[in-house]
């Protein structure tokens, strides 16, 4: 049954992926708001998302697979928001598409660090005045 369960939610993270890229003309700034359906607990793990997004599909899904089941990502019944806190590393995926990783935050506490996630777009750096 476990392994059904973390078969499903791997399942359901593959398939929600696009939600915090659907547009990859987005500019993102410290403060927005993404929406996703998984979230990295650590840096190291997310590189290697980035790491495996950089060559193809199949090895971006197999590493999110393996990670999930190493509970180093987690993958969420639905589709939550989350409060960009930082941009961490911004590089181009394997279809050419610039590609960021996001330092994120529960919503409700936007200064607690949560974990990282991927989006498509750029990142508006903030110079102050």
């Amino acid at each position: 049954m476990k392994y059904l369960m973390t078969a499903l939610v791997c399942l359901c993270m593959l398939l929600c992926i696009p939600n915090a890229a659907a547009d990859a003309n987005r500019v993102w700034e410290k403060g927005a708001t993404i929406v996703t359906s998984y979230v990295c607990r650590d840096e190291k793990s997310i590189m290697k998302v980035v790491e495996a997004d950089m060559k193809n599909e199949e090895e971006v899904r197999a590493k999110i697979y393996a990670l999930a089941s190493l509970n180093r990502c987690v993958g969420l019944p639905m589709p939550l928001p989350f409060y960009v806190l930082d941009l961490l590393v911004e590089y181009k995926d394997f279809r050419k598409v610039n590609t960021l990783v996001f330092s994120v935050a529960k919503v409700t506490e936007p200064d607690t660090h949560l974990g990282y996630v991927l989006a498509e777009g750029t990142y508006k750096i903030d110079k102050g005045i």
